[in-house]
């Protein structure tokens, strides 16, 4: 099996190499397709004032028609059991009743009495133009949420048919300037080998999609000037090394088949030594467990053999929604994971947030240092620590369950983390909630 480092240095004339970043781990060999990103010209039609209304029902018509389009395709995600592309979807349906996307654009046709498709084109540059000036992670995702329905429901205004990924050639690597993440929903694996775009990052909502769906997806690539050239060329996408290499000689194609071939079959190989007990050659018996951050893990812990689960890292629960999740929420998903192990521990991690972990409006550190981050956020943020715990207390009746409290630097913190338990512990007994009597509480002592 040739190692990842060797195809690294590899280099041969008449290839192109271009480099750019791994979103998606995975190696796809295939025939280019490149989507149309071209800007269409939108007219701009005066409207009589007596047709104002009819404007905007063509616009609301048209919202409307994009919210079943992303219904229909959450269903369609369900089925498929890809819980994350579900919330993903989920946020878009939500942001069409959103009055950034129906009642901004309805005033501003009978203000402005123009075409609704121009109207919604100004208003959504108005947009990218604020948030062009943000950096913060959670604004950038409901960007591309914003802009994705955008499209959307310009094509049912315009009356544009819209390429689908799920009806494209099979073996397919998709090139684009960008790709919406209710695009990328519709991909069906037989179809498209990967995704390749200009613009991308790993937290982004294609990003999770493409994860979830298994498609090698490698962004930050500039391919613009050998679009022409690779149009009828084999390309492979390496979504290890987050290289893309176009028209590859026999060497290099052959090299990239046995790795795929390899991958393969190592992943068949401990898939198959699941069954095998967690053991060193002498017998001693090792407890194998998982590190979890993501829904879709969950069904597949057991099918790998975790006899639990070492650390749930619940704050992507957060980053992923850009909001907290209610108590209600959290119990559930906590549920699930404690009955998905069957007995076997489960140890939560309390939200660690912070540092590279930013939410819109909560002053978590960006400098230096620890700052207020996770247990010092948590502390800070006594009412969201509270119902977090509340929710793992609730769960913690289905099962093994233990309560990690991240980035923990003193013993007075420890303390008043534990404080919080145990008036969430007697809040929910008085309310008659059937908790257990004890649970085990721990901490990570990681500090600069």
């Amino acid at each position: 099996m040739p190692s990842k480092q060797s195809l690294a240095n590899k280099s041969h004339e008449g290839e192109i190499f271009l480099e750019g970043s791994a979103l998606s781990r995975g190696i796809a060999i295939g025939y280019p397709l490149f989507l149309d990103s071209i800007e269409v010209d939108i007219p701009e039609i005066s409207i009589e004032p007596n047709t104002i209304q009819n404007e905007v029902e063509r616009y609301k018509q048209a919202l409307y028609a994009t919210k079943n389009d992303l219904i229909s395709l959450k269903c369609s995600l369900e089925q498929e059991g890809i819980k994350d592309g579900v919330e993903v979807l989920d946020a878009h349906v939500q942001l069409t009743d959103d009055p950034l996307l129906n009642i901004q654009v309805e005033e501003e046709i009978a203000k402005v009495r123009k075409n609704a498709e121009f109207v919604l084109s100004r208003v959504m540059k108005g947009f990218s133009k604020k948030f062009s000036k943000m950096q913060d992670p959670f604004f950038q995702q409901r960007f591309e949420v914003v802009q994705d329905i955008y499209k959307r429901v310009y094509d049912h205004l315009s009356k544009t048919k819209r390429e689908c990924l799920a009806e494209i050639p099979a073996g397919s690597i998709v090139f684009a300037q960008s790709i919406t993440p209710s695009s990328a929903a519709e991909a069906n694996r037989k179809q498209v080998a990967a995704f390749v775009t200009q613009f991308g990052g790993a937290m982004s909502h294609m990003a999770i999609v493409a994860k979830a769906k298994g498609i090698p997806y490698v962004a930050n690539i500039n391919f613009s000037k050998f679009a022409k050239l690779a149009k009828s060329k084999v390309v492979i996408v390496d979504g290890l090394l987050g290289r893309i290499i176009i028209n590859p000689n026999e060497q290099t194609l052959n090299e990239y088949k046995q790795l795929q071939g390899d991958i393969q079959s190592h992943f068949d190989k401990l898939k198959s030594g699941c069954v095998l007990p967690s053991a060193t050659l002498d017998g001693e018996k090792i407890r194998l467990s998982a590190n979890v951050e993501i829904a879709d893990d969950f069904s597949q812990l057991q099918q790998f053999g975790a006899e639990g689960v070492g650390l749930f890292r619940s704050e992507y629960l957060v980053l992923r929604r850009g909001c907290f999740p209610t108590e209600e929420e959290q119990f559930e998903i906590y549920r699930n994971l404690i009955e998905h192990m069957s007995g076997f521990p489960v140890v939560i991690r309390a939200f660690d947030l912070g540092m590279d972990k930013i939410l819109t409006g909560y002053p978590q550190a960006k400098e230096s240092g620890q700052g207020t981050r996770a247990i010092r956020f948590l502390l800070k943020e006594k009412e969201i620590f509270t119902l977090q715990v509340r929710a793992i207390l609730r769960a913690s009746i289905h099962g093994d369950v233990r309560i990690l409290f991240p980035m923990v630097s003193s013993v007075s913190e420890l303390r008043e983390a534990k404080d919080v338990v145990y008036r969430a512990y007697d809040a929910l007994l008085k309310e008659g909630y059937n908790v257990p009597n004890t649970i085990k509480l721990g901490c990570m002592v990681e500090i600069p």
